[in-house]
């Protein structure tokens, strides 16, 4: 519509000229999200729009939950990236997650020093912490998950 037109209409509407779409609000690239061995998304693009509204349809196992944990950061791709408002957050979730359960156990490290130090603790709260806090991270395998999902992201390893 052009600018006289839009102003006999009574509307005021700006008319740049320009036909340049928008930069997306979220945008996935070429993701490909594995649980172990198993090659869940392969591939996955999508473009959403700031104010758009998009509904993943789809059967039982075909990839609906894991492309949301994917976007949040909670299962990280081993390919492509997650753009979020012109950012790679892929690499920012990665890092944050491996930051936090560090950041957990160094709480729990000065919580036990509070109380009594690593000599001789007794069954209180702060044992209970340290000890869980090291089983989250460490038994959990969590730190090395990171570590190479980063490595990966880096291109220090292949898949």
């Amino acid at each position: 519509m052009s600018a006289e037109i839009a102003d006999n209409l009574g509307h005021g509407a700006e008319v740049t000229g320009t036909n340049e779409t928008p930069e997306p609000l979220l945008r996935l690239e070429g993701i490909d999200t594995y649980y172990g061995q198993m090659h869940i998304l392969q591939n996955v693009n999508l473009q959403v729009a700031e104010g758009e509204f998009v509904c993943l349809l789809g059967g039982n196992a075909s990839g609906k939950s894991t492309t949301l944990k994917t976007i949040l950061g909670i299962v990280p791709p081993r390919s492509g990236s997650v753009v979020l408002a012109g950012e790679d957050v892929t690499r920012m979730a990665t890092i944050a997650k491996l930051k936090a359960g560090r950041l957990v156990r160094e709480v729990a490290d000065t919580a036990v020093q509070y109380h009594g130090g690593m000599g001789y603790v007794e069954e209180n709260w702060t044992a209970r912490f340290y000890r869980d806090a090291r089983l989250w991270s460490i038994g959990g395998g969590a730190d090395e998950v990171m570590l190479r999902t980063i490595a990966r992201m880096n291109g220090m390893i292949g898949d």
